[in-house]
């Protein structure tokens, strides 16, 4: 008998929407080595195309995270600082949180 190994796809959906003078970003589902590059192409899309306001990251629908997605956040993070940007990550869901307590990266980054 062959066994067989079924690579299991990831799903990240993003939506993104105006507020106010903000514009934030939702991703939700995981965030790994896989989508991690899309969230990243939305947020410096974003970073790119605003002057003012703040570009938010709404991380209460991540469900899954691995170090991809955490130093996609810490490098999205350096680039706003190092271009004037402002950039703030809100509600990080569960597995967010668990990660940066584990990395000890928290501290690293602009949560509101």
């Amino acid at each position: 008998m062959v066994e067989r190994e079924y690579l299991r796809t990831t799903v990240l959906e993003i939506s993104e929407a105006p507020a106010g003078l903000d514009w934030v970003i939702r991703p939700a589902g995981e965030l790994d080595m896989a989508t991690a590059p899309q969230l990243d192409q939305r947020i410096l899309a974003a970073m790119r195309d605003r002057r003012s306001g703040h570009v938010v990251v709404d991380l209460e629908e991540v469900e899954f995270i691995d170090s991809a997605g955490l130093r996609m956040l810490l490098t999205a993070s350096a680039v706003a600082r190092t271009n004037g940007n402002r950039l703030l990550l809100r509600r990080p869901a569960r597995a967010v949180r668990r990660l940066l307590e584990v990395t000890g990266t928290g501290p690293l980054l602009p949560f509101e």
